[in-house]
């Protein structure tokens, strides 16, 4: 069986969804921070099909992890990889700033959608081991 290929997260298609999954220590952390600002800042140039079709603000992106400890961690990286770029872009004394500041408010780190998947699967497993309140649900829902 062959190797699959190393993940190049500056060649990554941006366009559907992604699925990042390896060992502890491998980058994960890292790939994913610079996938999202790569999506905030669009990457289009030339004929870069792995760009998304527009750039992105960071409430309409959505990164999701497995622990609360991952889920800071992610937020933290992040939130410093978007204030390097947006530095970058100020330093290089760019008249429009960087690509998308004016739609992110500019790069606005507060809305950073990084859930742990406990966010999305707490709620029915609470209720399927009776800790929720109870419901009243319509049987010919089931």
């Amino acid at each position: 069986m062959s190797q699959p290929a190393p993940l190049n997260p500056l060649t990554l298609p941006l366009h559907g969804s992604r699925l990042i999954e390896a060992s502890a220590g491998t980058g994960k952390t890292f790939t994913i921070a610079l996938l999202y600002v790569r999506l905030v800042l669009g990457g289009q140039h030339g004929e870069d099909d792995t760009a998304f079709v527009r750039p992105l603000t960071p409430p309409e992106i959505l990164v999701v992890t497995f622990t609360n400890a991952a889920t800071q961690e992610l937020r933290e990286r992040i939130r410093h990889r978007l204030v390097e770029a947006a530095g970058v872009f100020r330093a290089e004394g760019t008249s429009e700033g960087a690509p998308g500041a004016s739609r992110s408010g500019g790069h606005s780190t507060g809305m950073l959608n990084v859930a742990p998947t406990d966010g999305f699967t707490a709620p029915p497993r609470r209720l399927a081991a009776g800790e929720a309140p109870v419901v009243a649900l319509d049987p010919l829902l089931l």
